[in-house]
């Protein structure tokens, strides 16, 4: 770790999980080194966890005015990781960045849209297990049953608490079915609607009036 520091390597970058190195770090030694490392650099922990959301937060909020002052298609679409395909939206989504979140929908983001493996903001959200993201998007009615390219639902892409939480808002989502207790006369004999009356015609219905005026006379 001193060689890569001696090198040049940053201390103030979070991983997928918001991680700068110092939280992740292993004994003493480099826990000293790297917060020695921090303090002559006068890096504040605190903000350089927050630096990607901060980030993430301007540019959404300015994706979203300028949709509003142009009415074209939205940056927040348009723009995608050149390897990866993954929008602005699915790194929010894996990150819980939920007022990233709220911002890019309302500037026009694809609540479905997929990366270059398949995967829709969902997916990401559900593998990074980030359990408000899964509620706020189903809410807003993202796609439980989208598979990526491998045949994955985000179901298939999570695990432990995460798997029953979207198995149970699933579970939410799919209508109850009235269940019909199988006797002898509904197995035999299923039912079917009556056929509706039929209704005289007009002209059915002078002939009727001709007649019962006959009869009067």
């Amino acid at each position: 770790y001193r060689y890569l520091l001696s090198r040049g390597a940053t201390v103030d970058v979070c991983n997928n999980e918001g991680e700068l190195p110092i939280d992740i770090a292993e004994g003493d030694d480099i826990i000293a080194c790297l917060e020695d490392d921090m303090r002559r650099k006068g890096i504040d922990d605190e903000q350089a966890r927050n630096i990607e959301h901060e980030l993430m937060l301007k540019h959404a909020q300015d994706w979203l005015n300028n949709n509003q002052k142009t009415n074209t298609k939205s940056l927040a679409e348009t723009i995608v990781h050149a390897r990866t395909g993954a929008t602005a939206l699915h790194v929010a989504c894996a990150k819980g960045y939920l007022d990233v979140i709220d911002i890019l929908l309302r500037a026009g983001a694809n609540i479905n849209s997929v990366d270059n493996d398949g995967w829709t903001p969902l997916h990401a959200a559900a593998h990074w297990d980030k359990h408000d993201v899964i509620k706020f998007l189903l809410e807003r009615h993202a796609d439980l049953d989208a598979k990526n390219f491998a045949g994955q639902t985000p179901l298939d892409v999570c695990d432990g608490v995460t798997y029953e939480l979207l198995k149970e808002l699933k579970d939410k989502q799919t209508p109850v079915k009235t269940q019909v207790s199988e006797t002898p006369d509904n197995v035999l004999l299923p039912w079917k609607r009556k056929p509706a009356p039929s209704r005289p015609t007009d002209e059915q219905k002078s002939i009727l009036r001709s007649e019962s005026h006959n009869e009067n006379l």
